[in-house]
């Protein structure tokens, strides 16, 4: 991983990012800071016989990478 954000997201403090893919998969993770509190999210897409948008999938994981800035921390 790396200091890079994949797609830049200003609701967070720092972004950590690792994306691969080869024909049929495509697979990230992201590492995100916000605040006091340290998050991971990670994903991929499989499926050898279909060909599919890597960019709609990137998108897709990005928005839900998103989520975590939207959902307040457990206290438990």
């Amino acid at each position: 991983m790396t200091a890079n954000p994949g797609l830049p997201d200003d609701r967070f403090d720092e972004i950590w990012f690792k994306g691969g893919s080869e024909p049929g998969l495509i697979a990230v993770a992201s590492l995100v800071v916000l605040g006091d509190q340290t998050y991971t999210v990670t994903g991929s897409v499989v499926d050898p016989d279909v060909a599919f948008d890597s960019t709609e999938a990137l998108l897709l994981f990005e928005a839900i990478r998103g989520m975590v800035a939207a959902t307040p921390p457990s206290t438990g």
